[in-house]
This record gives C-alpha cells, sequence and structure tokens, in this order.
C-alpha cells in the first residue's frame, strides 16, 4: 500500500487537537515518520525503565514494563535500521515502503498496549496510588496517546485487508 502525498496535503489532527502540517515534508515523508517512530520508541522505553526504576513497582507490574522496554527496543532497532537503508540509497518518494507501513503498525500496536497497561497500572499498582506517581503515569499515558494520534491521522494504524483477487473461469473470459 501506498500513500500518495496529496494525502499529506490535508492538515491532520492528532490528539488535543493538535495540527500537524504533513506536506512540508513531500519525499521526505518516509523519513520523517521514521523519525517519529524512532523518536517514540526511545521514549517509551525510557519511559518504561522510569516507571520500573524509579517507583516502588510491584513484580507482576516490572515485568511486564520488562517486555515493554524490549517490545519498544526492538521497534526502535528496526527503525534505525530501515532509516539507514533509506538513506543509504538517498530514497526520496512522496509513497511509504511497505516495511514503514509495517513497522508503524507494530509501533501503533506496541504503543496502544502501553497505554492499555498504564490505564491498569494506575487501577491495580501501589505505586500508582502516591499522586506524584500518578502525575508522571498520567503524562507518560498522554505522551504515548499523543503518538497513537499521529499515527492514526495518518491512517496507518490498521493493516488493511487485501482484496482476493477474482478467479476466472477460463482464459477466454472477457475480463483475461
Amino acid at each position: 500500500m501506498a500513500l500518495k502525498l496529496w494525502v499529506f496535503t490535508t492538515l491532520l489532527e492528532a490528539v488535543g487537537g493538535l495540527k500537524i502540517e504533513m506536506e512540508r515534508y513531500g519525499d521526505r515523508m518516509e523519513l520523517r515518520l521514521l523519525d517519529e517512530i524512532l523518536f517514540w520508541s526511545v521514549q517509551g522505553r525510557e519511559h518504561a525503565t522510569v516507571l520500573k526504576e524509579l517507583l516502588h513497582t510491584e513484580k507482576p507490574f516490572r515485568e511486564r514494563l520488562s517486555r515493554f522496554e524490549e517490545k519498544m527496543g526492538k521497534v526502535e532497532g528496526k527503525a534505525i535500521k530501515q532509516t539507514e537503508s533509506l538513506a543509504r540509497f538517498n530514497y526520496c518518494s512522496p509513497h511509504l515502503q511497505p516495511q514503514t507501513i509495517r513497522l508503524a503498525h507494530k509501533a501503533y500496536k506496541v504503543n496502544k498496549k502501553f497505554v492499555l497497561f498504564l490505564r491498569v497500572f494506575l487501577q491495580e499498582s501501589k505505586a500508582a496510588k502516591n499522586p506524584v506517581a500518578r502525575t508522571l503515569v498520567n503524562h507518560i499515558k498522554n505522551e504515548t496517546e499523543y503518538f497513537l494520534g499521529i499515527i492514526k491521522g495518518l491512517g496507518i494504524h490498521k493493516p488493511k485487508k487485501l482484496k482476493k483477487p477474482k478467479i476466472m473461469e477460463s482464459p477466454h473470459s472477457p475480463d483475461f
């Protein structure tokens, strides 16, 4: 699936009503998207570490946070690899490569699960009972939701289902 440049000429709305004008990136849009994925993966990994190490987080929550550190680290590594690959060939196009779209899906999925985890953490963790800890967790959740809004605003948060090819009855069919 390739997104055409005209998709980026509209103002996209992200979380909190923030407007992002994407057209200015033009044929560098893919690199800009990879940069966002990389930035927010680093942020997510660091946020998981902060919650795990600074708060007196219970063992089951610590283990989940460690898994999020791992998953976000993998997305980070893939974003670096994809960016280096495109930069090596001086790639410029108004279309997104399938690998980048798959990576955006993966980043969206991991971050969505992180937000769901943070909601549970706020409700069930003793560490989140402290008002300062609650403020920190809500801040992290809001930042993560901002990134989800960027991906959703681009319309690439859900994988597109491929249409099944038509099966022709005969090679002599008029549609052949």
